[in-house]
């Protein structure tokens, strides 16, 4: 300082008071998003309120691009799968990875009684800090026999279920900058069959042991009232849907019967011009190739459902059906279900009676009010499908006259 000319001070001090100030705008934005994600965060806990997270407190009042949001990684938490965690109060321990066991611990709702989470980490980021080294190794030895192809799905599963895991957290995005990954565990433990997928963004996932009595009811409530759950375990973990439910068939034909939409879902390679995540032909096979009748039962009582897989899946429908050649179209002509056909797609009563027309023939002479609504409205119909049996024709073309007189 002393060996500086006297002019070069007064400028050297103003750059430092500019660094200064400069240097104290992103501390001002870090105490800024802290303070507004804690107020956001506990304002509704001050009269023991429960928590509340929302997408307002993850995305608008503390957006992904602030120096906070930043810092703390949130972009990288399973804020979504904590939020179907704490809308259903999961109870255990749950299988998490390193990076998760704090969010996981900190966002749960805490028991009342004890302020307790209600789902024990089995690992978190203070890893030797907070638990022994022996724990440390073995967390270390089960992820590494995730990622071991020798080692099988149901060893891995039996491993987790000595150590009464019942719940299973994982990030399931393939990215190679992720150190522990928890693609491989989330293969093995759906290949295991004994695990339900109740969750599935895309980047986390949420399973649970089928053997868990704990939970039990909690997942049976969550498959017969959220649609979206029970379409990602019949497409998931078909087996393990079938052995959760296999003492109680009858809750879940009920859960079908309620979100018939659901049976149809695991057919379709596309949905809205985008591949279906949930493809899986074999579903169907493994939850219904015992229980055919179930399956009659479903398509009896929604006939839409039928209607919409018949055009692209009719002989795959009628593989799910070996002992009985002619199922599908003795579920059609049924009386009802021929009207509603006849109503809503008549080129599938064409394609599938038109060898074959006296099955119907049969059912509209049984039925006369059935045979008189198909005159009366479906007469083209009739006309292509019988085309071959003249006088069968010649009465129906009778019987149209005569309506079209009363009318007059």
């Amino acid at each position: 300082k002393n060996n500086l000319p006297k002019q070069i001070l007064p400028k050297r001090n103003l750059i430092l008071a500019v660094m200064t100030i400069l240097s104290l705008i992103p501390v001002g934005h870090i105490v800024w998003d802290f303070h507004q994600y804690m107020d956001e965060t506990y304002k509704h806990t001050e009269k023991n309120e429960t928590y509340k997270y929302t997408d307002i407190l993850i995305h608008k009042k503390a957006p992904l691009h602030t120096i906070f949001r930043r810092m703390v990684g949130i972009q990288d938490q399973p804020v979504a799968a904590m939020q179907f965690f704490n809308k259903h109060r999961f109870q255990g321990v749950v299988y998490n990875e390193w990076t998760h066991g704090g969010y996981v611990s900190f966002h749960q709702i805490p028991v009342d009684q004890t302020g307790e989470p209600p789902c024990k980490v089995f690992m978190d980021g203070r890893a030797q800090a907070a638990y022994t080294l022996a724990h440390y190794k073995y967390w270390s030895g089960i992820s590494r026999n995730a990622r071991e192809p020798s080692v099988t799905a149901e060893t891995f599963n039996r491993n987790l279920r000595q150590d009464n895991i019942n719940m299973a957290l994982l990030d399931i995005a393939e990215r190679e900058q992720v150190a522990i990954k928890g693609k491989p565990a989330y293969d093995k433990l759906i290949a295991s069959g004994d695990w339900l997928s109740l969750f599935n963004n895309g980047r986390y996932a949420v399973l649970a042991a089928i053997g868990d009595e704990i939970n039990r009811e909690k997942i049976r409530n969550v498959l017969q009232n959220d649609p979206r759950t029970l379409m990602l375990s019949t497409c998931a973990t078909p087996l393990a849907l079938k052995r959760f439910f296999a003492d109680d068939r009858q809750t879940l034909q009920q859960c079908y019967m309620k979100h018939p939409t659901v049976v149809a879902e695991p057919l379709f390679k596309t949905k809205q011009g985008r591949k279906n995540p949930l493809y899986n032909p074999r579903a169907l096979s493994i939850l219904f190739g015992d229980h055919t009748e179930d399956l009659k039962q479903i398509f009896l009582r929604h006939p839409s459902i039928l209607a919409r897989l018949i055009p692209t899946h009719y002989s795959f429908l009628k593989g799910l059906f070996p002992k009985e050649p002619q199922a599908i179209e003795n579920i059609i002509i049924q009386p009802n279900l021929l009207l509603a056909f006849a109503r809503e797609c008549p080129h599938i009563l064409i394609q599938l009676f038109q060898d074959n027309p006296a099955l119907v023939k049969d059912v509209l002479m049984k039925n006369p009010p059935v045979l008189s609504q198909f005159i009366r409205v479906h007469f083209p119909l009739l006309q292509k499908l019988f085309h071959k049996d003249q006088p069968f024709l010649q009465t129906i073309e009778k019987r149209k006259r005569e309506f079209e007189q009363i009318k007059q």
